[in-house]
């Protein structure tokens, strides 16, 4: 079990590690170690009462820890009987032993207790998590939000602090959300991770939780059915060229041109997740760090663009890169996915180290709307010929191994 840092969320760790550093000499903080401030009387059933069955999906375990997901699960939601703006999730996470069942674990602390107070400044109070940290011991935890008040900062300093991107809201009654790295954690007797260090998670998930009669706000809009051909991941697994299929084409609610393509990789690995592609500029598309849940010989998948892979903008990347062999782009409904421009990366492995493919064959999506030439009998087609690495070839060689592709089929061949 390790946890994952990565080189495109390292700007805004820096930053954030400056404010931090900053206000803790302003308001008097040292980096000892902290005592927590939550009381164990916050166990005691007659201080709250239960309200019922909520809904949570996990903003926390899910960052800091490989291989943990923010599937959501049902918890029983109590109210502070002194301040109805608190709350306590009971059992936040249920499935912890099945995940890691060598860890020592730490059932009395599964809880967790939010102040929406403030609806657009919700404070998560620090606690711990449910068991040991197989190197590290005791992890502690609080929002970034609970953690700026403890310095003595108030909602319009952490609003206008980088870590402004880690807030916790209540944009509507009985709806919490938690933006992603929201969380500060904190290993009291530290030995890969400084003892008594607050430090903001690194990953990739955003979560929420449903209160008693509340509803989940729908984040994804259906567009339609779209084609795809997968020619990153695919080639990880199989030896055979892919085939252009059909995948379910969501867009993201509240930012346009951000889709999620559900079954995109559920041909290589049944349980593999939707993959989540930001076209929000149409010349610089970008998959930041995604875990595709696909479990292989080196553990987990995860996969980046070289887009997303610390560049603060389209200039940025092409001073350092060539653009037109690393770059993805989106046009008339097409995004189209050059062969070298997706990363792999193994977190049980390397936390930081990125992997080229080079089996990887150019790839491609087709949104809902496009309406390039369909349905041309494949025979029609003049064949386009790549090598194994995805380059182009005019002129293959007789007895070379080439990627034949007609239309929207490809086939692997021998030159004769």
């Amino acid at each position: 079990m390790r946890k994952i840092y990565f080189a495109s969320l390292l700007t805004l760790t820096l930053a954030a590690s400056q404010t931090v550093s900053a206000a803790a000499a302003d308001g008097n903080v040292s980096e000892r170690k902290l005592t927590s401030t939550l009381a164990k009387v916050d166990a005691d059933d007659d201080e709250w009462e239960t309200i019922g069955e909520g809904t949570f999906s996990d903003p926390l375990v899910c960052n800091e820890f490989s291989g943990y997901y923010n599937d959501p699960v049902s918890v029983t939601v109590q109210r502070s009987k002194e301040n109805p703006a608190v709350y306590r999730v009971l059992d936040p996470w249920p499935n912890i032993a099945e995940f890691w069942p060598s860890l020592h674990l730490r059932p009395d602390d599964n809880f967790m207790i939010i102040d929406t107070t403030d609806p657009e400044f919700v404070l998560v109070k620090e606690g711990a998590l449910p068991f040991d940290d197989a190197v590290n011991g005791e992890v502690r935890y609080m929002s970034m939000t609970q953690f700026a008040v403890n310095l003595g900062k108030d909602k319009e300093f952490f609003l206008q602090s980088p870590l402004a991107e880690g807030i916790v809201t209540m944009p509507e009654e009985g709806y919490i959300k938690f933006a992603r790295n929201c969380f500060g954690v904190m290993y009291p007797d530290g030995v890969d991770q400084p003892a008594g260090q607050w430090s903001p998670t690194m990953g990739d998930y955003s979560g929420y939780l449903v209160l008693p009669g509340g509803s989940v706000a729908e984040e994804w809009d259906y567009l339609g059915t779209g084609r795809m051909l997968d020619g990153f991941v695919w080639t990880v697994f199989e030896e055979e060229a892919p085939q252009e299929k059909d995948v379910e084409v969501y867009e993201f609610a509240e930012v346009p041109y951000i889709y999620k393509i559900v079954g995109a990789f559920t041909d290589s690995y049944e349980g593999a997740a939707d993959l989540i592609i930001d076209a929000t500029d149409p010349d610089w598309v970008r998959i930041t760090k995604f875990d595709t849940r696909i479990k292989t010989g080196r553990g987990p998948l995860h996969i980046l663009s070289v887009s997303a892979n610390g560049y603060e903008s389209y200039e940025h990347m092409t001073a350092f890169t060539d653009h037109d062999k690393h770059n993805i782009t989106l046009k008339d409904n097409y995004i189209d996915i050059p062969a070298q421009s997706i990363y792999l990366m193994f977190p049980d492995v390397s936390n930081a180290e990125v992997v080229v493919n080079d089996l990887a064959l150019p790839s491609y999506i087709k949104l809902p709307g496009y309406t390039g030439v369909e349905n041309v009998a494949v025979d029609d087609c003049a064949p386009a010929y790549f090598n194994i690495m995805g380059q182009p070839v005019k002129n293959p060689a007789a007895g070379q191994i080439v990627i034949e592709r007609r239309g929207s089929k490809t086939t692997k061949k021998l030159v004769k």
